[in-house]
């Protein structure tokens, strides 16, 4: 009976901690039983159903017996398909969306575009195909090159971030290259990369709201400079907008789902200087409000279009960081707006707010604290259990070396890049030490460095009050600057790192 209870109670918090399977996988599971038939009926796709009766039907009547039965009205010759070259057309057309259904996780488990192509080209060779790639955010083009002829193919893909479920697939991929689904051993393959998107997520939505209010209260301290009270009030904010993020889908139209952003700001903001006019002065308005919205920040974006900047995906890279400076642009009017709203609301204005400096943390303080919102933001990305240890260090690593630049009065562009070239460097190390791809590890370092947080903080300045805090153009600027930094850096280190070509490890970079 002890034995059954200790399980039951295990078990029970297991269901707590982890996630549940998708309700709605993102695209229908591969399989070799359907993909044997589609493929096996493609060839009689171009034949026409007689009498209105269905292609299936209209076959079994037009069976060709020896002798071939004759009629006064017509005669019907089906064409008969060689065994050999059919089942050759059949493992070709499996082999390609096998391919097709790779590169699509990759990038809805957040991998950039260049690490996309790269993988997917050298696990189409492990095939014995020859394969073209080009991901861009949204849609994908792949061309297979065959005996005197090509077939180009446009797919549309999702994206998003799930860190565990990208490594996997990324084995799945390495295993390919390596010649280990060759012949029948495909079916595994498929098999493995549908077991992967029908998986369940890492973390439950408990935990994930947990880390939410734990990761935005903690960035008050540590990123933007806030109170205790900051702090506070933007774990309770970060929970709630992580709530409505994480549950929207469904709920809303799809329409209303992409604004999620800006109406989470015009909440926060409104919520948070209500706060500050009526309950307690000593309130700050920006390090509460931008450290409430951090899940929703597009410091992701911004982080992934450097890298692909990096690795000269100038294309893909570009087009993640124009979408990212729109959404950044979008959240400071939603907290601008909010703003507003609440001194209407209020009948006040920002000459009666009572300013009081509030106790905050220094930076060495401040880095001392980081660790604890490196483990939560982690969580943010989907990352396994056995990940954390490495973006942990990673991330604290990289933080040290920021705070160290604040210290020595560096300028942003030599802080940014250092900051990040040491992220890059000891996430290469901790791949030639556990063979996980580097992004895995840089990734949550780079998240929070960006930091998407404080060009929003600045454009949100900007827009409320840019007689005192700048010009609105720097909203543009900072955004673009953050980007270009991380870029170097990253691309210095994986210069130090891979000096030569290296067969074995350039496909573990970043």
């Amino acid at each position: 009976m002890g034995g059954a209870g200790k399980k039951s109670t295990r078990s029970k918090a297991q269901s707590l901690i982890k996630g549940s399977s998708p309700k709605k996988p993102p695209f229908m599971p591969l399989s070799p039983r359907q993909s044997s038939l589609r493929t096996s009926t493609g060839w009689l796709e171009g034949t026409e159903p007689l009498n209105g009766l269905s292609l299936t039907e209209s076959m079994s009547r037009l069976q060709v017996k020896e002798g071939s039965q004759r009629s006064s009205e017509c005669n019907v010759t089906i064409p008969r398909a060689d065994d050999a070259s059919k089942e050759k057309r059949n493992r070709t057309m499996q082999k390609g969306n096998f391919l097709i259904r790779m590169a699509q996780l990759y990038q809805l488990y957040g991998s950039p575009a260049h690490q996309i192509e790269e993988s997917t080209r050298r696990a189409a060779e492990g095939l014995g195909m020859q394969l073209d790639i080009k991901s861009f955010p949204g849609f994908m083009m792949a061309t297979f090159a065959a005996q005197g002829s090509n077939e180009t193919v446009f797919q549309t893909t999702f994206t998003g971030n799930n860190l565990k479920k990208l490594e996997r697939v990324d084995v799945v991929a390495r295993r390919c290259a390596a010649g280990q689904y060759t012949g029948n051993n495909l079916d595994d393959g498929v098999v493995e990369l549908d077991g992967i998107m029908m998986a369940p997520d890492p973390w439950s939505l408990p935990v994930l709201l947990i880390m939410h209010g734990i990761s935005h209260g903690l960035s008050a301290l540590c990123l933007f400079d806030g109170g205790w009270r900051d702090a506070v009030l933007s774990a309770i904010l970060g929970a709630l907008t992580g709530l409505s993020t994480l549950r929207i889908e469904g709920i809303v139209s799809p329409k209303l789902e992409k604004l999620n952003g800006f109406f989470s700001c015009v909440f926060n903001s409104f919520v948070v200087r209500i706060v500050q006019l009526h309950v307690h002065p000593s309130i700050c308005f920006y390090p509460s409000v931008v450290s409430s919205i951090l899940g929703i920040l597009p410091g992701l974006g911004i982080t992934l279009g450097a890298i692909e900047v990096s690795q000269s995906q100038i294309v893909a890279g570009t087009a993640r960081m124009v979408d990212s400076f729109f959404k950044t642009t979008l959240i400071a009017i939603g907290i601008s707006m909010g703003s507003q709203i609440a001194f209407h609301v209020s009948k006040k204005s920002a000459a009666d707010l009572v300013l009081v400096e509030p106790q905050t943390l220094d930076r060495w303080h401040s880095a001392m604290v980081f660790p604890i919102l490196s483990f939560s933001s982690t969580f943010l990305l989907n990352s396994a259990a056995s990940q954390l240890p490495s973006q942990i260090f990673t991330s604290c690593c990289g933080f040290l070396v920021y705070t160290a630049c604040l210290e020595m009065n560096f300028s942003r562009e030599m802080t940014m890049a250092l900051s990040a070239l040491v992220v890059a460097v000891v996430g290469h190390l901790c791949t030639l030490y556990n063979r996980r791809p580097s992004l895995i590890t840089v990734l949550s370092g780079l998240l929070l460095l960006v930091p998407g947080g404080m060009s929003v903080r600045g454009a949100a300045r900007s827009l409320v009050g840019g007689e005192e805090e700048g010009e609105t153009g720097s909203i543009a600027i900072s955004v673009i600057t953050v980007a270009t930094s991380i870029s170097i850096g990253v691309f210095v280190a994986n210069v130090l790192v891979y000096p030569g070509h290296n067969l074995r490890l350039e496909p573990l970079g970043i």
